[in-house]
């Protein structure tokens, strides 16, 4: 079956490839908890196409410069690990620690091959998720101000989709409210996917942007801007002024925004 892919023709594999990749990102956005099984569907996109463009599912890596980019990941597992004491919930920790882990790894690894990946792949790739992110922003500023107006209609239709008691006001059979924090999770990976976005719109010209396209992916952080300060979601509001900080300090003191941001980093997990 994979040899049969491998050889399906160049522009069929990246029609699919962009499906996949525009399917998999609005999911994660709407349904944050999916997230962290993108990293995974990520590596192995970027592995397949690796492997069909130059014959190898890896890389020769510099093992002392993949070790030296490591140390701050895995000095952080192994702070967590070593606050991990006897408990009834010691194993869930455990389990979280080493999620973590492999998280870390499959994105270092996911970046190590996208960078090698011939520009056609990476295009497709980006401009799919920048589509991907249009609509799950528009999607998400819909919900807000509407009062998730969408997912009230879903769940009186759906009932099994319902979340759990207590998230609901039901008027007879039908969803009439829903607490707002119920949208926090889509508000929170949206910040996050913001400087990604910000990066590849600043960047247009060399993904194979056009200028519509360029404006749409700016128009796009806008509308995520719009949605998550118009949420209940305080910490997205937060990481947004501090992402603009970090933006301008970039633009205007490059060579020191790496450590400040590395100390707030390291300040922020650690406090």
């Amino acid at each position: 079956m994979l040899k049969t892919l491998v050889d399906r023709d160049r522009d069929t594999l990246l029609r699919l490839t962009r499906i996949l990749v525009f399917a998999s990102v609005l999911l994660a956005i709407l349904m944050p908890f999916s997230a962290p099984l993108l990293v995974g569907g990520a590596f192995v996109l970027q592995a397949f196409w690796h492997f069909r463009d130059h014959g190898t599912w890896g890389l020769d890596l510099d093992w002392r410069k993949a070790a030296r980019n490591a140390l701050p990941v895995a000095a952080l597992v192994a702070y967590f690990a070593m606050r991990l004491f006897p408990g009834p919930s010691t194993l869930d920790a455990m389990i979280g620690v080493i999620s973590m882990g492999v998280y870390a790894a499959l994105t270092a690894l996911t970046l190590r091959l996208q960078a090698h990946q011939n520009l056609d792949v990476q295009r497709a790739i980006a401009k799919s998720f920048l589509a991907a992110f249009f609509l799950g922003a528009s999607v998400h500023a819909f919900e807000v101000i509407t009062g998730f107006a969408g997912r009230r209609l879903l769940w009186t239709l759906v009932p099994p989709l319902r979340p759990r008691a207590g998230k609901l006001v039901m008027e007879g059979e039908t969803v009439a409210g829903i607490v707002v924090f119920i949208a926090n999770h889509v508000s929170a990976i949206l910040t996050a996917l913001i400087v990604p976005v910000a990066m590849l719109a600043a960047r247009g010209a060399a993904v194979g942007l056009s200028r519509a396209q360029t404006g749409a992916a700016w128009a796009s952080i806008a509308i995520a801007t719009a949605a998550v300060m118009l949420s209940d979601h305080a910490t997205s509001k937060l990481a947004l002024l501090v992402m603009a900080l970090s933006w301008v300090t970039l633009r205007t003191i490059p060579r020191i925004t790496g450590a400040l941001v590395a100390a707030s980093w390291t300040g922020a997990v650690l406090l």
